[in-house]
């Protein structure tokens, strides 16, 4: 991997002039075939630490006129009138020669005699500037660029090399300004960019550093080094899938390199992407086949994934290298838990004959016991994990849901105020915490903390989905309906394909006599579960309320069709064909409905009702007719 702090930019652009070529201050330009040098703007070679190049070994006084041809002799006095012409003296010439052998001190010598004699050429400033910088002598060569920039204010490569240098003496103000007045000068140049993000990131101004980066790789869209610091500001800053799409962007400048991968794997399990992050993670063991950790972590991603029997393949994976590594095994057994709870249990029992003294292994103990209803059991495992590291939150989470199922709710509230006394940013925590309050009828308190967890949890969590729709749950207990239909609405955008949000901020409508609205709730919802009876069951209840009684009668119908036993599909249907004088149809369907709940006498009544009014309209023999 590239060090940014190794990352030289000035090799690309700042002393290439066949890359980028300075304005010519010459009242005539340099003959075509000139070298290098002949412009005063242009720097000896494209990098002034590329390797020495070997100096001439013949001078040039000491090839005779006979052994020179004529066209030979006619082109260097050229280059020699070209350099008096434009005033380049040959000691600046001389000084560049001894900077590219890496001579500094006799470059030095050379840039100033030739300055005494035109104190006014400033390509001779800068490259004094520059010999000083790599005499570490800073303030010198800042006081060169600084009466480089007097002779020309806009030079954008002065102020790039002045503010690097001032980065370097960790002058940071100073250093951002000048790299801000050379983005000024040209916005579109990537070094003044990069550089600013150093210095703003050496500032702790991170949300800066971020912003600069992301101006750097839009300017160079393959700047490794750029990528890499961009994508560590926004880790650090916990906006894990920006994060992971400027690792992304990176892997594909260095492929080979498993640290990108890492670094991309764990920013989409934060994300909870967790297919990318089984797939980046499949570089990095391509990369690190023999290292046990990354068959741990992949482990870990296919446990997310509910993989569960790959993810102990790779548990298993990792114990074949090393069949006493208690992390494995604890691994194992968390994975196991799901669907082999006691096979689960030997797996922390064999992590801990291991390692006696695992707090994690008496919590995956723990976790265990307590999904094979072995409360008792496992309280005392959690109590084991508490005891050997306090510090474990969630050892005291897990405490906590089990005192919570035996109903002694403060207790939990302790043990959940534990676990985020530990570890502030634990959605889980926070979550059980607003139940109990709930529980104890403490709704402000709970809604506080459920706020708490989507304040805290990434955007698609599921835990912040949780928390949307208890909040909304506790607003209703609090007679506050309409915030509590916000509630269930943020809580859709959150996990648009679960359905109890729609189904309780449908509800919550049809309390609040806002039936047009829940039918659109339904109908949203009905158009991504076309077969979902409640649904259709709901819908043709609001239709109903709604007096459309004819559109009510084909929503039940379609309730029928998809369950032709359903008894509260024949009722509401029955209601509706009375709503609409269809009396006979009614009574069948009173038949059908009685057959399906032969014990209600409420219905048995309500037909016996209907067939009497038939017979006062003296139709009787469609009462018979429904027998």
């Amino acid at each position: 991997m590239t060090n940014p702090a190794d990352f030289d930019p000035s090799a690309n652009s700042i002393t290439d002039a066949s890359q980028e070529p300075l304005t010519p201050e010459m009242p005539t330009p340099p003959p075509p075939n000139a070298p290098p040098q002949a412009h005063p703007d242009a720097p000896p070679q494209a990098h002034p630490d590329a390797p020495p190049q070997a100096p001439p070994t013949v001078s040039r006084d000491e090839v005779t006129a006979s052994e020179t041809p004529l066209p030979q002799r006619l082109k260097q006095w050229l280059v020699g009138a070209s350099s008096r012409w434009l005033g380049i003296s040959p000691e600046y010439k001389k000084g560049n020669r001894w900077y590219q052998s890496q001579q500094y001190e006799q470059a030095l010598a050379c840039y100033e005699a030739a300055l005494a004699v035109n104190p006014q050429f400033r390509p001779a400033w800068v490259r004094c500037g520059q010999a000083l910088a790599k005499l570490d002598r800073l303030s010198e060569a800042i006081a060169a660029y600084d009466r480089a920039l007097t002779l020309n204010a806009n030079d954008l490569w002065v102020w790039l090399l002045r503010g690097r240098l001032l980065l370097e003496q960790q002058r940071y103000d100073e250093a951002i300004a000048a790299l801000q007045r050379a983005s000024q000068l040209d916005g579109d140049r990537y070094e003044p960019w990069y550089y600013q993000g150093l210095a703003l990131e050496a500032q702790g101004n991170l949300q800066g550093a971020i912003e600069a980066y992301d101006r750097a790789t839009r300017c160079k869209t393959d700047l490794l080094p750029a990528w890499y610091r961009y994508g560590d500001l926004l880790a650090a800053r916990r906006q894990f899938p920006d994060a992971a799409i400027a690792y992304g962007n990176a892997t594909h400048f260095a492929p080979g390199d498993w640290t990108l991968w890492l670094k991309l794997t764990n920013c989409q399990e934060q994300s909870q992407d967790y297919e990318n992050a089984l797939l980046s993670l499949e570089r990095v063991l391509q990369l690190q086949p023999e290292r046990l950790e990354f068959w741990l972590q992949r482990g870990r991603i296919l446990e997310a994934l509910q993989r569960y029997t790959e993810a102990i393949a790779a548990y298993d994976r990792a114990l074949g290298q090393d069949p006493n590594q208690v992390e494995a095994w604890i691994l194992k057994g968390m994975a196991m838990r799901h669907q082999w709870g006691e096979a689960a249990i030997a797996c922390f029992d064999r992590a801990l004959s291991l390692q006696p003294q695992s707090a994690q292994a008496w919590y995956g103990k723990g976790v265990a016991l307590y999904e094979t209803q072995q409360y008792p059991q496992a309280l005392n495992a959690y109590d084991h994990s508490t005891h050997l590291d306090p510090d474990f939150a969630p050892s005291w989470l897990g405490r906590g849901k089990i005192l919570y199922h035996l109903n002694r709710d403060a207790d939990a509230i302790v043990a959940f105020d534990n676990a985020i006394q530990i570890q502030p940013h634990y959605a889980q925590a926070w979550y059980y915490r607003g139940e109990v309050l709930a529980n104890l009828k403490r709704y402000e308190n709970a809604i506080a903390a459920y706020e708490k967890v989507i304040q805290i949890g990434p955007p698609l969590d599921m835990w912040v989905y949780r928390a949307w729709l208890k909040k909304g749950e506790a607003l209703e207990l609090l007679k506050r309906p309409t915030e509590a239909i916000t509630a269930y609405a943020n809580a859709q955008g959150v996990q648009p394909m679960q359905m109890s949000a729609r189904l309780k901020q449908g509800a919550c409508l049809e309390k609040l006599q806002r039936y047009e609205e829940a039918l659109s709730v339904y109908d949203l919802a009905l158009a991504l579960w076309v077969d979902h009876l409640p649904l259709w069951l709901k819908r043709g209840n609001v239709l109903s309320r709604l007096q459309r009684y004819r559109e009510a009668l084909a929503t039940y119908d379609r309730t029928i069709q998809l369950q032709p036993g359903n008894y509260e599909a024949w009722l509401r249907r029955c209601e509706v064909l009375e709503k609409l004088k269809r009396t006979h149809e009614a009574l069948r369907s009173y038949a059908i409905a009685e057959k399906l709940s032969p014990g209600d006498d409420t219905l048995r009544q309500r037909r016996a009702e209907m067939a009497r009014r038939l017979e006062k309209e003296g139709k009787p023999e469609l009462s018979q007719g429904s027998e």
